[in-house]
């Protein structure tokens, strides 16, 4: 839930510094990450909602899945991200784009 409230709030450089997999930041460079985030929009109208999550442990490492969706006034937001790690989870995938 933080990382979606940094993220709506425009804190977009300190969501990817401080939430995404070092693999997942050599996919997706920053720049590319926060363009994509300021290309939807969102503004403090938005508020998030989840409406699937899936925690599991194998072998000593953690993964969370993430499933919602942001609704702002006028529009609405997909989002599905996935975590793993052992201590902290980090942001191994992520999904953000407009509802259909």
């Amino acid at each position: 839930d933080d990382f979606t409230k940094k993220v709506i709030a425009g804190d977009t450089s300190g969501a990817y510094d401080e939430y995404l997999d070092p693999a997942l930041q050599e996919q997706l460079s920053k720049e590319a990450f926060i363009s994509g985030v300021q290309s939807l929009e969102m503004d403090s109208s938005c508020r998030p909602s989840y409406n699937n999550l899936k925690v599991a442990t194998e072998n000593g490492v953690k993964s969370a899945e993430v499933v919602g969706q942001i609704s702002c006034t006028g529009k609405k937001v997909d989002l599905a991200y996935k975590f793993q790690g052992t201590d902290q989870l980090r942001m191994t995938n992520i999904k953000l784009r407009p509802a259909s």
